[in-house]
């Protein structure tokens, strides 16, 4: 093989026309603003079928509708609450059938702060932030796992989204057990 030819063939790989996920389907949960919007527009952008999962059903349409404006049947806005197993269930149904079937992106971005000091913290307010910081990025990857289980060749992605705020901290605020995304 000439330098050339090598060059060719490492070039080849490198160049991604259709994008670096082109053909491939992502959930992004969180995904009607903030890091959450902008993964989504950036996979949609890279080739990926994106499905926005958001809580506000307005924000999620407003982001798969500027997502579709630039790249018709790219996305698909799938809204609810990341807290019910009924919807996780569903969310991973409807981005099966945008994805023909395959679903190979899963980012669990939604999350929140909930500035406070620990002792006024309910355990309403406590159970809540454990059910979308732990409890559903761990049911939806379950739910989703007969999708991440069939061996194709096909790659399968997981992406926790975090805080720094988890790890260092914020002022005044110590109601954050572990990384969390906001």
């Amino acid at each position: 093989m000439t330098p050339q030819d090598r060059l060719n063939q490492v070039s080849a790989h490198l160049n991604y026309p259709q994008g670096m996920l082109a053909g491939q389907v992502a959930i992004i949960t969180g995904s009607g603003q903030g890091i959450g919007a902008e993964a989504a527009r950036l996979f949609a952008n890279e080739g990926a079928k994106v499905v926005v999962a958001d809580l506000d059903s307005s924000k999620a349409e407003a982001v798969a509708k500027a997502i579709n404006d630039a790249s018709p049947g790219r996305a698909i806005a799938v809204a609810g609450d990341v807290q019910d197993g009924a919807y996780l269930k569903r969310l991973v149904q409807r981005a099966a059938e945008f994805g023909n079937g395959k679903i190979h992106i899963i980012v669990n971005n939604a999350g929140f702060t909930w500035d406070g000091v620990i002792h006024k913290l309910t355990e309403k307010q406590w159970d809540t932030i454990i059910a979308v910081h732990a409890t559903a990025p761990f049911k939806l990857v379950q739910a989703a796992a007969p999708y991440f289980r069939v061996k194709d060749g096909e790659p399968r992605i997981i992406v926790n989204i975090s805080s720094t705020s988890g790890i260092h901290g914020n002022a005044y605020v110590t109601i954050i057990p572990f990384p969390v995304s906001h």
